[in-house]
């Protein structure tokens, strides 16, 4: 084919090639070797289009730049690119680098929320904390560049961020504050006058790392806005450039775009019992491309972002999963769900220990030791992906619904039964991500990353595992699962209170401690030590003292120097 079809229509025949694919090209003969070499630029170029590794238009310069971290330093060209990230992938899967692991003490040791700025020209870690203030961390030198008082961001302050922008809530519980990076070029945007900093936001006692260093400071934030609810807020999300608050007092939803500093839209929540319409206690909230997502101890409702702003009006929403009468009884839905179980293979390092989603073991008609009652689902969290397709819950009681294309339930195409795969964890479930195709949770029993695979043309096979029965239905046959094993300590697990997962790593906010006993370097607390603390957020418990913790799967060998994090364990 080679000395037959000209040179271009060969170039579009290998577009749809994988990077395995063309490896096993080169040894075919000296002609395919010699041809791709010779075009290696073109070939290489469309196999990172072909893995997602970037978008159809991205330049090579733009693939650098848009990717966090040092680890893409020094590329040489598309093929360079493929094999980094052919490493990333491996490195997720258990089959390559052991991860890196190291904390940020600048952070702090009483953690409580924290959020990720990994452009290039930034890089950093906002911190709010148990004991009040919110601080801002150089993820390359661990040192701050900025803080606002303890006197000034309340106890356990919840914050967001996203293109530079960051919310968090004031003292005053019905407000919130919106800052804005002093980098961020906003000479085009006009914020809503109505909405404008007040007094207190523009006179808060800041502290900055180098007040005489030129505009415009790493790291430092300038007031943008307050917004105060109609009805105070209960919860909050941001997804650039509207955020996303909750209201239980008002039974209402608000839209605020943030760059514009203005209310676009207040949506009525709507009853989860028609009968009783004793209002819906609102848990968490989540919001996507076409629908805001309300997580409460019972359900989660999904309302389409177009739903009308008038009360009573009539509009098409879900509940889930009591829409659905094979997900209705929360007692029954543990029992049939799938299970998570350690395979026995060897590892490839000591860092990951695989797992297998599996069907549970009982016989489906073994019902006679399910005690039925009016036990909660107890939702604690819902997150979307960046499609707006999909969507992972948990629960308190351990229960994961992963759900794939809910839309297709709205449609009338499918059940809620037919699309949701479900995990019974057998331990209560928090902390939840969801981003770049992967799912990250912890349990007291552990740290979990599910890779759903759903992107076309992975690189990455899964394994193949003789006598066990995969769930029915399961609409993630690609799925693999593996345990962070560095983080198993029940004690720590419980104290955990924020974790976050970016395309290269996972963060968490974790104990020093917990870490070196982990890794051999002290003996654990015995269970007197612990009780003599008391209880188990005192100060003077060494498993309550978090700061931030990243546990980086890029590349090692391919990392820059810098004086960021104190490096734990071995990079293998």
């Amino acid at each position: 084919m080679i000395t037959i079809l000209p040179p271009e229509i060969v170039l579009n025949v290998l577009r749809y090639c994988s990077i395995q694919e063309l490896c096993g090209l080169l040894l075919v003969s000296q002609e395919w070797n010699a041809f791709v070499k010779e075009n290696e630029s073109t070939v290489y170029h469309a196999a990172a289009i072909y893995h997602n590794f970037i978008g159809p238009r991205t330049t090579l310069e733009e693939a650098h730049s848009n990717c966090t971290g040092r680890w893409l330093n020094n590329l040489k060209g598309w093929k360079d690119l493929c094999q980094r990230w052919f490493r990333v992938e491996k490195s997720w899967e258990g089959r390559g680098d052991t991860p890196a692991k190291s904390l940020l003490r600048s952070t702090g040791d009483d953690v409580h929320r924290f959020k990720l700025e990994e452009r290039e020209n930034e890089r950093f870690v906002i911190t709010t904390h148990r004991r009040g203030g919110l601080r801002v961390t150089c993820m390359d030198t661990d040192t701050i560049l900025f803080e606002l008082g303890k006197n000034y961001v309340r106890h356990f302050a919840h914050c967001e961020y996203g293109n530079g922008f960051l919310i968090f809530d004031r003292l005053h519980p019905h407000a919130l504050e919106i800052w804005r990076l002093e980098s961020l070029d906003c000479s085009k945007l006009h914020p809503n006058s109505h909405y404008k900093p007040d007094e207190m936001q523009l006179n808060a006692p800041l502290r900055i790392a180098d007040p005489t260093a030129e505009f415009p400071r790493r790291g430092t934030f300038a007031p943008w806005a307050l917004f105060t609810p109609p009805n105070n807020p209960r919860a909050y999300r941001f997804v650039y450039p509207t955020l996303l608050i909750g209201s239980e007092d008002g039974q209402e939803l608000y839209l605020f775009d943030v760059p514009s500093a203005r209310l676009e839209k207040i949506i009525p929540i709507p009853a989860e019992d028609d009968v009783l319409d004793l209002g819906v206690h609102i848990s968490y909230v989540e919001l996507g491309a076409r629908h805001v997502f309300v997580c409460s101890p019972d359900s989660v409702l999904i309302i389409p972002r177009s739903r009308s702003s008038e009360r009573g009006a009539q509009s098409v929403h879900l509940n889930f999963p009591s829409a659905d009468p094979g997900l209705r009884i929360p007692q029954l839905v543990r029992h049939y769900a799938a299970r998570l179980v350690p395979a026995f293979r060897p590892q490839k390092n000591d860092a990951l220990r695989e797992h297998i989603v599996t069907a549970p073991s009982l016989p489906e008609q073994s019902t006679a030791l399910v005690r039925l009652g009016d036990d909660p689902q107890d939702f604690t969290a819902v997150h979307v992906s960046p499609s707006g397709k999909d969507f992972v819950a948990i629960t308190w009681l351990g229960v994961i619904y992963l759900v794939c294309d809910f839309e297709r339930v709205f449609r009338g195409e499918k059940t809620f039964s037919d699309i949701t795969l479900r995990i019974n964890m057998d331990a209560p479930a928090s902390n939840l991500a969801f981003d770049y195709d992967r799912v990250l949770f912890l349990t007291t029993r552990g740290v979990f990353v599910l890779s759903l695979h759903t992107v076309p043309h992975g690189i990455i096979a899964p394994h193949a595992h003789a006598g066990r029965a995969p769930p029915a239905p399961n609409p993630f046959p690609a799925l693999t699962a593996h345990q962070l094993v560095h983080f198993r300590s029940a004690h720590p697990l419980r104290l955990v209170s924020c974790a976050q997962l970016t395309r290269t790593g996972v963060w968490l906010d974790w104990s020093a401690r917990a870490l070196e006993e982990a890794e051999g370097r002290c003996t654990p607390l015995d269970e007197d030590e612990l009780l003599g603390f008391a209880a188990a957020l005192v100060e003077e418990n060494p498993y309550a003292r978090r700061m931030v913790c990243h546990i980086e799967f890029a590349p090692h060998g391919l990392q820059t120097s810098s004086a960021g994090g104190s490096r734990v364990g071995s990079p293998g």
